[in-house]
């Protein structure tokens, strides 16, 4: 349980930060203020809490998931040796209905409370490796520059169905779209590179890539979610992170919907293992007979690619845990019925 004496509650915006500090949902110790979002406001804010007998090991802070507008204020109180709390926006709203101001002032004081009355559920923030954080952000990249690309060709393709042509227009978009390609191979190459530094990590990979359908980049992606294959992977936890898990939604007897995924989580992820889903119902003879029993069954296609994602996804994490390939043939037996 990550409970402190203390709880501060962060609300950050790309040149702020507003903090308040909590010692239970009804007491604040310290009333909101607002913090430069730059290394002299959070040596400001340190000095802050300071001065009022607050210790860094009493001290818990928690701030909702802003991607890089929180990114350098977690490394710093990291190194401080405060223990911080990423949460998701959403989470926090979800769990407050406020019916006052919406202010970072109002935020800060609700984000404090949600780590007081959650204490027992937060997951301490711990920085990824350094290779794991260069390897996430060449794929991100990656990622956008193919999207570049993909709308370049688009758009080169219904020019060329245009009457009236000029072939400097043409030969701009296809310079284009090569210097996307050249782009998007070096970072690939990077990405080898870096993976390539690491005895372990090659293989690993190599594991993953004994089953049909998983390609270079699902295993890289698993490579930014493990650590670099430092921590151990429950596929149900992962799947419902993915948002590949559908849940139910009904109350009553009037209310009863299909059970369905979020439409948010990691889009990228999710693309790539409803592609690796392609490939294994393709190639895969178990995959092959599961989607045309199915089929038969009148499933509905995406539910099927999604429940086979999730099969793979928990065949992943077991190769990735065990440190072993892709058994084909392989037969779990359930732990009950082993005398």
């Amino acid at each position: 349980m990550l409970k402190r004496k203390f709880t501060l509650g962060c609300d950050v915006s790309s040149l702020t930060i507003v903090c308040s500090v909590l010692k239970t949902p009804e007491k604040r110790v310290l009333e909101p203020k607002e913090f430069a979002n730059n290394f002299a406001g959070f040596e400001d804010c340190l000095a802050w809490f300071k001065a009022s007998d607050i210790k860094a090991k009493d001290l818990l802070v928690c701030m909702e998931h802003t991607g890089v507008y929180s990114e350098s204020f977690c490394y710093y109180l990291y190194d401080q040796g405060i223990k911080v709390v990423i949460e998701s926006g959403a989470k926090i709203k979800k769990s407050f209905k406020l019916a006052s101001h919406k202010t970072d002032e109002v935020d800060s004081i609700a984000i404090a409370e949600y780590a007081i009355r959650y204490a027992d559920r937060l997951t301490a923030w711990e920085p990824r490796k350094s290779s794991v954080e260069a390897v996430k952000s060449l794929l991100t990249s990656r990622e956008l520059f193919v999207k570049h690309r993909t709308a370049q060709k688009n758009a080169l393709s219904a020019y060329k169905r245009k009457v009236v042509k000029i072939d400097l227009i043409r030969e701009e978009y296809e310079k284009s779209i090569q210097d996307l390609e050249q782009t998007i191979i070096k970072l690939e190459n990077e990405i080898k590179s870096i993976i390539e530094q690491n005895e372990h990590w090659v293989t690993m990979l190599k594991i993953m890539k004994t089953m049909k359908g998983v390609d270079k980049l699902l295993p890289y992606n698993m490579f930014v979610i493990s650590n670099a294959f430092s921590v151990e992977l429950e596929h149900k936890r992962l799947a419902a992170y993915l948002r590949i898990s559908p849940y139910e939604h009904r109350s009553g007897t009037s209310i009863k919907k299909k059970a369905k995924s979020p439409k948010y989580g990691s889009a990228i992820m999710r693309k790539l293992l409803f592609l690796a889903a392609k490939d294994a119902c393709q190639y895969n003879v178990n995959f092959k007979t599961y989607y045309a029993r199915k089929e038969s069954e009148g499933k509905c296609y995406f539910i099927i690619m999604n429940n086979v994602a999730n099969k793979l996804l928990k065949i992943i994490c077991a190769m990735i845990n065990s440190g072993k390939p892709y058994i084909p043939n392989y037969c779990s037996v359930n732990p009950t019925l082993v005398k």
